[in-house]
C-alpha cells in the first residue's frame, strides 16, 4: 500500500498532482483554476473547480526545481480513480532505472492541440553539486508538456519539470520528505474527513451489534474486526491507532450484527492519528432488518 496516494478517494479523484511552476510564478497563484476530467474532441466529461494549490515553501523561497510539484485540491470529488495514477511511496521502491512513460502536451500541437504525446524512457539521476532530479532522455523536451506525469506499472514516479539544453534531458523533481509534509497539509483540505476513530450507536436494535470497519477503500479481504458486544441502547468507540493502518488510509464502517444480517456505511474516511474527530453512526431495527445511519463527524 502506499504511504501517500494523491487519488484518494476509491472511485473519485481528489487531489492533483503536477509542476509548482505551472500554477505559482512571481509570488502568485493563478487567480481560479479548474479540472477538467478528459476530452471528447472539444467537449470535457466534467470541469471541477480547484480550492486549494499547495506549493513547497522551499520552491517559493528560491525556485529550486528540486522543489517543482505541487498539489491541487478539487472542490468535490471528481472523475474515476480506476483510470488514474497513483503517487509511488520512495520507501517501498525506488523508480531509478526503471522504464517510464512521460506523458504531456508537445511544444508544437498536434491536430486539433488537445491531443498528448507520450515517450518511453529509462529514468536515471542527474546531479549537479549536493542537488538530484530524476531525469530521462525523450522527446517531451519542449514548453508544453511541464506537470504531465512519469508513469511506471500505473504509478506516477515524477512530473515533467525542467528541461537542461546541452544534455537535452527533462527532469523531475524527487518525491522527498518534503513532498510526504505537503501532502499531509494538502490532504487536510481534501473532500473526504479526516478522523482517528469511529462510534457506533445501538438505538434500540434489538440485537447484538459489532464495529468493525474496512480499510485501503476496499469492503472485502481488508477489514477490522472488534468483537466487542454493543447491546441494545448502548455504544461504542473504536480509535483507529494501532491497528496496523498507514497515515491517510481509506476507512469505512461496517455494522456486524450478531445472527442477522449487518451493513457497511457508504461514506469514506482517512485516518489521521493526529485528528481529534471521530465519525458516529446508528444501528437500529431487527436482527435480519436493519438500518445504519451516519450521523456526522464528533
Amino acid at each position: 500500500m502506499e504511504r501517500f496516494k494523491i487519488l484518494e478517494n476509491e472511485h473519485y479523484v481528489e487531489m492533483l498532482l503536477t509542476a509548482a511552476h505551472c500554477v505559482y510564478s512571481e509570488g502568485s497563484y493563478p487567480a481560479g483554476s479548474s479540472f477538467i476530467w478528459q476530452m471528447n474532441g472539444n467537449t470535457a466529461k466534467e470541469i471541477v473547480a480547484v480550492s486549494h494549490i499547495f506549493v513547497p515553501k522551499k520552491y517559493i523561497e528560491t525556485g529550486d526545481t528540486q522543489y517543482d510539484y505541487a498539489i491541487c485540491v478539487l472542490n468535490k470529488c471528481a472523475g474515476d480513480a480506476r483510470e488514474a495514477y497513483h503517487v509511488l511511496d520512495y520507501n517501498i521502491k525506488s523508480p531509478l532505472g526503471s522504464e517510464t512513460v512521460t506523458i504531456g502536451y508537445p511544444g508544437e500541437p498536434i491536430g486539433d492541440s488537445s491531443t498528448m504525446y507520450c515517450s518511453r524512457s529509462r529514468i536515471t539521476e542527474y546531479k549537479d553539486g549536493d542537488k538530484k532530479w530524476w531525469a530521462v532522455d525523450n522527446g517531451l523536451a519542449a514548453r508544453g508538456a511541464s506537470g504531465g506525469p512519469w508513469v511506471v506499472d500505473r504509478k506516477a514516479v515524477g512530473v515533467n519539470s525542467a528541461f537542461h539544453d546541452e544534455l537535452k534531458l527533462v527532469r523531475s523533481p524527487q518525491f522527498s520528505r518534503e513532498f510526504e509534509d505537503l501532502y499531509k497539509t494538502a490532504v487536510q483540505r481534501a473532500p473526504t474527513p479526516v478522523i482517528s476513530k469511529l462510534k457506533l450507536i445501538n438505538d434500540y436494535g434489538w440485537f447484538v451489534a459489532k464495529l468493525w470497519f474496512h480499510h485501503g477503500g476496499k469492503k472485502e479481504g481488508e477489514q477490522f474486526q472488534d468483537h466487542t458486544h454493543i447491546l441494545i441502547n448502548s455504544e461504542y468507540e473504536v480509535s483507529l491507532e494501532n491497528k496496523g493502518l498507514l497515515d491517510f488510509t481509506i476507512v469505512s464502517i461496517h455494522a456486524d450484527v450478531v445472527w442477522g444480517i449487518g451493513k457497511s456505511g457508504c461514506e469514506k474516511f482517512l485516518y489521521d492519528p493526529g485528528s481529534s474527530k471521530g465519525a458516529c453512526y446508528s444501528i437500529s431495527g431487527l436482527t435480519r432488518n436493519n438500518e445504519l445511519k451516519y450521523k456526522g463527524l464528533y
